[in-house]
């Protein structure tokens, strides 16, 4: 069973065709939330809300007051969007999305620096989601840019104490975490 879902997500599913003519997928979804809000939308958050909101979502921390001041100061029509750019290419953001993956990915099961090397370069090199999950569910161990993925294997194949290696366990997590299904 564990075979199967990693050659399902290793082979991926194939995409499908979307018509040049259809509207764009943001429409649709604006459409879907609007039947079911129960009631109007709020507004566009301010300036100042969407500063703070920006920062603690791609940097994990609040801006400091230069930078809104900054912000603040800009007149540019997509100063929002700028700023977006901005924080996804820097440090903080690499910074933030390996605290966000190891807590998602790891359950609190362990830590290694290994690990964490695996997790910071993936997200500093933009590595996308599918090879993440392949580096994840096929690590090598004979490359040092992967080895660290294999603690998301060796931690759930651990035998502690008496108990056995919980094998449903980590199908149970592949299909949750890469699949997004319970198996």
């Amino acid at each position: 069973m564990l075979r199967w879902l990693v050659l399902l997500l290793i082979a991926g599913v194939p995409r499908l065709a979307v018509s040049d003519e259809a509207p764009p997928l943001s429409s649709r979804i604006d459409q879907l939330i609007d039947a079911r809000a129960g009631g109007p939308p709020a507004g566009q958050a301010s300036d100042t809300e969407f500063l703070r909101r920006v920062y603690l979502d791609l940097a994990g921390r609040v801006p400091s007051v230069s930078e809104t001041h900054q912000f603040l100061a800009r007149p540019a029509a997509d100063k929002r969007q700028q700023l977006i750019d901005k924080l996804l290419a820097s440090d903080d953001h690499v910074r933030r999305m390996t605290q966000v993956f190891n807590v998602m990915l790891m359950e609190r099961l362990g830590d290694h620096p290994d690990w964490q090397k695996f997790l910071h370069e993936s997200f500093q090199t933009n590595k996308p989601w599918d090879q993440l999950c392949r580096d994840l569910l096929s690590p090598n161990s004979d490359d040092e840019t992967t080895r660290g993925a294999a603690l998301w294997y060796t931690k759930r194949l651990e035998k502690y104490g008496e108990n056995p290696v919980d094998l449903p366990g980590l199908v149970r997590d592949v299909g949750r975490q890469f699949l997004g299904i319970d198996v």
